[in-house]
């Protein structure tokens, strides 16, 4: 099941342009947000989507 949500991940970090998603802890991936290259509500809609995934 990991590898499923590994490859999910990997795919919307694709499409969506977005560096690759490394995170050893939910700490990780509620700060990944502030690590992309990405304006203030792309921001806003990736924090979301990780929270919501989570």
């Amino acid at each position: 099941m990991f590898l499923f949500y590994h490859r999910v991940w990997a795919l919307f970090c694709g499409w969506a342009r977005l560096p690759p998603l490394f995170a050893f802890s939910f700490r990780d991936l509620a700060e990944f947000h502030r690590v992309c290259n990405l304006n203030k509500e792309e921001k806003m809609v990736v924090k979301c989507l990780i929270i919501i995934g989570s």
